[in-house]
């Protein structure tokens, strides 16, 4: 589908290098079973960025926050 080959990266994930980023399959961590846990993105503004997901009442730390139970990383 994305034509796209499968490597190890050196922790022993699996990855797929796309043009802008890479897709990585984790070891589950809890018992929510298979899917998107989590990804990460770079942010330009993270002071606005948690502003706004504090004030929709959404998990967040310093560096993420979590939308329908999926956590985004800022990079």
């Amino acid at each position: 589908m994305l034509d796209r080959s499968i490597r190890d990266d050196p922790s022993g994930a699996l990855t797929i290098p796309l043009d802008q980023g890479v897709v990585r399959f984790a070891t589950p961590a809890d018992d929510r079973g298979d899917g998107v846990a989590g990804f990460d993105v770079v942010v330009r503004d993270r002071p606005r960025l948690l502003a706004a997901a504090k004030r929709r009442g959404l998990p967040c730390a310093d560096d993420y926050v979590v939308i329908g139970g999926v956590r985004i990383s800022f990079v």
